[in-house]
């Protein structure tokens, strides 16, 4: 089988190996079937494939011509959609506490759930967000920020409960749990509106590297800052390698496959909303 060797190599999302997706498409569509059934109105064409959706954020590919042997990978480029929401699963919960100070009333648990499909660009607008669930459970409780962006969550002096964080949330600028519960609670730190700090692109295709992180993590191929400032979804993060001499250290192997993955500061995948990315890589044989 013929091979090659590339010194220059341009990758992207758009033309990842589609067979990651088929599985979720048929399934998708099997119950999207079921349901237009169940409402009376079965489409025609059974054959017809509802996309479940596409994740832009790991790359696969299967590569027509083996890459043959590269001892060195370098990030070149790589432009980056801004497409980012500001919470994510992990990280959008908000748990809160209200201790009742009168008899008769019983304390309960309440959940903040932010969305995990808005870009927030202001303090103040996730203070709203918060506001408006905290007042579904009462009228009495409300939250503002501050103009150093730190939240302040408050119950009015005549609601029978005072509120108090009582777990970590470092998003929201709830660095530590709260342990002392008071009529009005403001984060130690800002909100960080930012989705992360930093992108991190992972290749678990060339095994140990001689690119070596603090978590023991030998996969990583490229470190990219992300734009300190905070703005909403639309344009892109350019990245430009301005070393272009160090190469990352591979084994040299023959690769019928490779792999890539976005990461987030988590080091957890980030979700693009199903947008492309692209980056150019550097071989060295």
């Amino acid at each position: 089988m013929a091979t090659f060797q590339p010194t220059t190599f341009i990758v992207r999302s758009i033309d990842s190996a589609a067979w990651e997706y088929e599985q979720r498409d048929t399934e998708w569509t099997a119950s999207w079937n079921a349901y237009l059934t169940s409402i009376g109105a079965t489409q025609a064409d059974q054959s017809v494939i509802h996309r479940y959706g596409k994740t832009t954020e790991k790359i696969h590919l299967d590569l027509k011509q083996p890459l043959h042997r590269p001892r060195g990978i370098r990030v070149n480029k790589c432009i980056v959609p801004r497409q980012m929401a500001t919470f994510k699963d992990s990280n959008k919960t908000l748990k809160l506490y209200a201790q009742p100070l009168s008899a008769g009333s019983s304390a309960f648990y309440l959940n903040i759930t932010m969305p995990t499909t808005v870009r927030y660009v202001t303090y103040d607008e996730v203070a709203a967000e918060i506001d408006t669930q905290l007042k579904t459970s009462s009228s009495l409780f409300s939250c503002v920020a501050t103009s150093a962006g730190k939240l302040t969550i408050s119950s009015a002096s005549t609601s029978p409960y005072q509120l108090a964080v009582i777990e970590p949330n470092a998003r929201f600028g709830f660095d530590y749990g709260m342990v002392a519960v008071f009529r009005s609670t403001t984060s130690p730190s800002p909100v960080v509106l930012q989705p992360t700090r930093a992108l991190y692109i992972r290749s678990r295709a060339f095994g140990v590297t001689s690119s070596h992180a603090s978590s023991d993590a030998t996969d990583l191929i490229a470190m990219i800052p992300y734009e300190e400032k905070v703005v909403g979804f639309g344009g892109t993060n350019v990245y430009i390698n301005a070393n272009t001499q160090t190469y990352i250290n591979i084994t040299p192997n023959i690769y019928t496959t490779l792999d890539f993955e976005l990461l987030d500061d988590d080091m957890e995948r980030v979700n693009l909303r199903r947008h492309d990315w692209q980056m150019e890589l550097s071989f060295a044989y």
